[in-house]
């Protein structure tokens, strides 16, 4: 395929490979860039960076197993909290909510990681997430730094450039870029930064950052995005994985 055939197919595969590198692929969730950050800030009573330590499994209560049935079970954990963007969290504060086994989809947050949890109070010391998929993101790999005053969804923003410079990994640049994607609308300076990601060694990573660029579908990002991937080796790769129905 010469580089200058099928610059529709190009941008179309680029929008495929953001969601193809999701890492719940395998499970029959929406897909990675269907979550509204904006949206499930609106909607949550708290949202925090924190870790989680699983405390509890029981049985859901009045739901007598069947043999051979999937199991539900009520899981509680302890969190430890960051920072807060919205909402207050004491320290005995737990997160209560069900899941299945085995699982039909894994919404348990990852221990030891700092993630970002959309929370719905549910009595004076429980919460549960604010979304049934979304709720405990694990897109997100925050690196927090100094306490801030009254931090809110653009502290968030910022937070996540913070983990973009630090933390290195391929998988977690790509997270933190795809919960950026789903904001409704970045700072200017945010958006100069990820396109800096562009050019990234690791293809996933660049991809995940023209996705937040080409997402407002301004004109001259997008041709940006075209013209820098005809001059990179990212076409050759993403060519390579997913040829253009023409070459069958």
């Amino acid at each position: 395929m010469r580089l200058s055939e099928d610059v529709n197919w190009m941008i179309i595969r680029l929008s495929l490979m953001t969601v193809l590198s999701a890492p719940a692929l395998a499970t029959p969730t929406p897909s990675a860039d269907s979550y509204k950050i904006d949206s499930l800030f609106a909607v949550s009573d708290a949202v925090c960076a924190g870790t989680v330590r699983i405390t509890s499994d029981q049985p859901a209560p009045d739901r007598s197993p069947i043999p051979g049935a999937i199991l539900v079970i009520s899981r509680e954990v302890q969190f430890t909290t960051s920072r807060c963007y919205k909402g207050a969290v004491g320290a005995s504060d737990r997160i209560r909510y069900t899941i299945h086994s085995p699982a039909i989809v894994e919404i348990s947050p990852p221990e030891g990681r700092t993630i970002l949890l959309f929370l719905k109070r549910t009595g004076s010391d429980t919460f549960t997430f604010a979304d049934e998929f979304w709720g405990c993101l694990r897109d997100a790999s925050l690196v927090i730094g100094d306490p801030v005053n009254n931090p809110d969804l653009g502290q968030l923003e910022k937070d996540l450039l913070v983990s973009l410079r630090e933390d290195y990994r391929p998988e977690a640049r790509v997270g933190n870029l795809r919960v950026l994607h789903g904001f409704a609308a970045l700072q200017e300076t945010t958006r100069a930064e990820v396109r800096g990601y562009t050019k990234d060694i690791h293809p996933l990573v660049a991809v995940a950052a023209f996705a937040v660029l080409i997402k407002p579908g301004r004109p001259s990002d997008l041709t940006r995005s075209v013209d820098t991937l005809a001059r990179s080796t990212l076409v050759l790769w993403l060519a390579s994985r997913y040829p253009s129905p023409s070459t069958h």
